[in-house]
């Protein structure tokens, strides 16, 4: 990526620096090294990906939710191999009361869910709890929360009713605040569990405002 060009040199310092001291980076620190890695596409993200996944494996009752969502976000993102099991070890964490997944944000959940779809990872407990979550608080979610956690369910299959019509409403009421991508990203979501309906009418309307406002 551009961003890795624009400081190659400091990120293969930086790969060199991690690679010798993997096992004494807190939970923080290898999150924060792998999306780093991940969001810019280094050179040596993959060495650093295989070489940081037992590490965060064997650290794994100390990450909290928000350190999770970075590490899978950026396993997902950089298309890494072998991961099953450490999306498992994720998913099992996650679980537990002390992870704090009720406590993480809108963007947050939307990260999680998107990469476990992403990575095609089928872990239907972690799905429910997700829904769950969702269904309670979409009106807190913004508009690109709700496009990117919206096709993350449906890819992964998940169409639950409850949850879609969830989404839905609050999307219907943030119909004005999608981006044309977020807006194609919502519809097509919706499309594939079969529950555009209203919302669909909703995007239709919006697209045309903006049509005649140019």
């Amino acid at each position: 990526s551009s961003e890795y060009q624009d400081h190659a040199e400091l990120f293969d310092a930086l790969y060199d620096d991690a690679a010798r001291r993997l096992d004494e980076f807190t939970p923080s620190d290898l999150a924060n090294t792998v999306w780093a890695h991940a969001r810019a596409k280094s050179r040596r993200m993959r060495e650093l990906l295989i070489s940081a996944e037992p590490i965060i494996a064997a650290k794994m009752s100390a990450f909290d939710a928000p350190e999770l969502g970075l590490v899978v976000w950026s396993y997902a993102k950089a298309g890494q191999l072998g991961t099953d099991r450490l999306f498992a070890l994720v998913g099992d964490r996650l679980l537990l009361p002390d992870a704090g997944l009720n406590r993480l944000s809108p963007a947050g959940l939307a990260t999680i869910c998107w990469a476990f779809s992403k990575a095609e990872q089928q872990y239907e407990e972690l799905f429910n709890a997700i829904a769950r979550l969702t269904e309670r608080r979409a009106h807190q979610f913004d508009a690109q929360s709700l496009a990117t956690i919206a096709l993350a369910f449906a890819r992964a299959g998940y169409a639950d009713d409850g949850l879609f019509q969830a989404l839905a409403s609050a999307s219907a009421l943030r119909v004005e605040e999608f981006t044309p991508h977020g807006l194609a990203v919502a519809d097509r979501a919706f499309k594939l569990v079969g529950q555009s309906g209203g919302l669909h009418e909703a995007i239709r309307q919006a697209a045309v405002r903006r049509t005649f406002r140019r």
